[in-house]
């Protein structure tokens, strides 16, 4: 299916059509170039449902190219989400899968939408449904485009396998200050990439979100080669755990103004021979002190 320079428009309506666009159940369905602005609840909607023809069908291959996500249809009570990804209707037996956004933007206007625990430019369900794909969403990927004007979240992701932003400008996202980072990767997110993207404040300008990034414990990925400067609290907020015992599950790289200043660490002195890990996940200066030690190996070497 491809839908191709069309308009899907009610802006100045306060409560139009629920959705732009609804998808649940569908393989290679293509927009391109489509703006969508006209949804109460959302924008867009790909949801997987637990009952009637289309129960627990796969959601296959949506793309996305040069597309306008605009939440300013309904100037009053702005739409809960730009893009919306649930599966806590179906039973995890078929995934959501291969959702891809091409130089895609989703502004939000600041509206205030009429619950304040939504108004999040992407949103995706972090609803354990057991089965072989307890997690719905597997390997999304948005490349460039912006996410900015939402009430809280750029991008709220709470749950998901091989979620990647590579190159997304995020800015002006917590117009409620609710205490909103840009970009959140929720508990049950795994192997998530977010690299090359500018999540923050424009033109020397302090932005509203709290933090560029932020990740809950349980989540695991790595950030890499972004811009978070300028976020109102700071530029990264990662709380998962800092094992010593076992490579830490979030890896922090070459990210501007985070350069991996977190709070000093004292792990107990390990046994011999016993494998001691770097508990911040980035790059760490090391002192080594008292006793006698007569043999130091860095990875083996």
């Amino acid at each position: 299916v491809n839908v191709i320079d069309t308009q899907v428009n009610a802006s100045g309506v306060d409560a139009g059509w629920q959705y732009a666009h609804l998808i649940n159940a569908g393989e290679e369905i293509h927009f391109t170039n489509v703006t969508f602005n006209t949804g109460y609840y959302a924008q867009g909607y790909i949801q997987q449902l637990g009952t009637g023809n289309s129960a627990n069908a796969a959601i296959l291959e949506i793309t996305y190219t040069t597309c306008f996500i605009d939440g300013g249809a309904t100037p009053v009570n702005g739409p809960w989400y730009g893009l919306w990804i649930s599966g806590a209707d179906g039973n995890g037996s078929q995934p959501i899968s291969r959702i891809t956004l091409n130089s895609t933007s989703i502004n939000g206007e600041g509206n205030v939408p009429v619950n304040t625990s939504f108004g999040k430019g992407i949103f995706v369900d972090g609803t354990n449904r057991g089965g072989t794909f307890p997690q719905a969403l597997v390997d999304f990927q948005m490349n460039g485009g912006r996410i900015q004007g939402w009430y809280r979240h750029a991008a709220d992701v709470q749950g998901g396998n091989s979620i990647q932003l590579n190159g997304v400008r995020s800015y002006s996202n917590n117009t409620g200050s609710v205490s909103a980072p840009g970009i959140n990767m929720g508990a049950n997110v795994s192997r998530f990439l977010l690299a090359n993207n500018v999540s923050g404040g424009i033109i020397g300008t302090t932005d509203l979100q709290t933090y560029g990034i932020s990740i809950e414990n349980g989540a695991s990925g790595q950030v890499v080669n972004n811009d978070l400067c300028l976020n109102t609290t700071g530029a990264l907020n990662d709380a998962t755990a800092a094992p010593t015992t076992a490579v830490r599950k979030v890896l922090v790289t070459n990210n501007a103004c985070f350069n991996g200043n977190r709070a000093a660490s004292s792990p107990a002195m390990p046994a011999s021979t016993v494998n001691q890990f770097n508990p911040f996940g980035s790059q760490a200066w090391v002192s080594v002190y008292g006793g006698t030690v007569s043999d130091i190996k860095l990875n083996g070497q």
